[in-house]
């Protein structure tokens, strides 16, 4: 079977809430969906491995591991 990463983030973030999550916590893993799923439709709409690593080097710092925008970079708008 075939998902979106849409779809799949719709199970991620129902799993999220079943298990207790904070909306803040719901909130954040949605905005990191939502950007992964624009990133791969900008890139013809099929995930693949090679565009899951393209998307963490932009989202992850490689001077400290953390998260980019700690940083100080942003990806498409966040």
């Amino acid at each position: 079977m075939d998902a979106t990463v849409v779809e799949i983030g719709v199970v991620v973030v129902a799993e999220l809430a079943s298990a207790g999550y904070t909306a803040s916590t719901i909130g954040q893993y949605e905005k990191s969906i939502r950007a992964l799923a624009v990133f791969v439709e900008d890139r013809g709409g099929v995930y693949s491995p090679e565009l899951g690593a393209e998307f963490l080097s932009m989202t992850v710092s490689p001077r400290t591991a953390g998260s980019a925008r700690s940083a100080g970079l942003t990806i498409g708008g966040w």
